[in-house]
């Protein structure tokens, strides 16, 4: 689904407009049943979301974190949200530090129950990743 918005705004007489597109599959909530799992807490508990395919923003994926500037009346999303995950044998992720898989990066190819324990990402990965590289198996 694509989503575009457009804010217009004047400025010293001239007018601004901001356009922003965001680009997201259909199912944001759960996600589909066969892939990488990824989970609120650590011990793979709280609430999950299995992906079978890549974001580069999770900020667009509902889930149930709230940043500091989101606005009350916005649902919660898996940015900075994950702290542990569940890879099935053959697939592959990369958690990175920022949207559109910039910054540190972390291959994860096996399950990892706290994210806390693994360093990177300015300290630890626990609630850092912000965009998300899924392989499924070849």
């Amino acid at each position: 689904m694509l989503v575009s918005v457009m804010i217009g705004k004047r400025v010293s007489g001239c007018l601004w407009f901001v356009v922003a597109l965001f680009l997201t599959t259909c199912d944001t909530t759960t996600g589909p049943s066969e892939g990488i799992t990824v989970y609120e807490h650590p011990n793979y508990g709280g609430s999950a979301r299995t992906f079978d395919g890549s974001f580069n923003d999770l900020d667009v994926v509902t889930g149930p974190c709230r940043g500091f500037f989101d606005a009350p009346d916005r649902p919660g999303n898996w940015e900075n949200c994950i702290s542990s995950i569940r890879i099935p044998a053959g697939w592959e992720a990369t958690l990175y530090e920022h949207d559109d898989y910039e910054g540190d990066g972390l291959i994860v190819t096996s399950d990892i129950s706290d994210l806390d324990d693994v360093m990177g990402c300015g300290g630890d990965w626990d609630n850092c990743a912000s965009s998300l590289q899924v392989r499924p198996p070849r």
